[in-house]
């Protein structure tokens, strides 16, 4: 196992999963202003990362980032 100066875990490089859960990408969406009021972070279990998000509602499908993996996720409010 390989890890960077900060101790996370290197990867050989990033995989893409998708998610086509409607409800799941909501509470994914929602949960970060909650965490931020109570002082929490989400961290991803493979690298130990906090995955990113920067999505607009209209975006047909949102992104979650980290080193090691871009998750995709349908827009809720966006479906055909």
């Amino acid at each position: 196992m390989l890890l960077d100066p900060n101790g996370a875990l290197l990867t050989p490089g990033q995989r893409t999963e998708r998610f086509d859960n409607p409800a799941l990408a909501r509470v994914a969406s929602n949960v970060g202003e909650a965490f931020r009021m109570l002082e929490l972070t989400v961290v991803c279990v493979h690298c130990g990362a906090t995955p990113k998000m920067g999505n607009h509602p209209s975006d047909p499908q949102w992104t979650m980032e980290c080193p090691c993996v871009l998750r995709l996720l349908v827009n809720p409010d966006r479906q055909a």
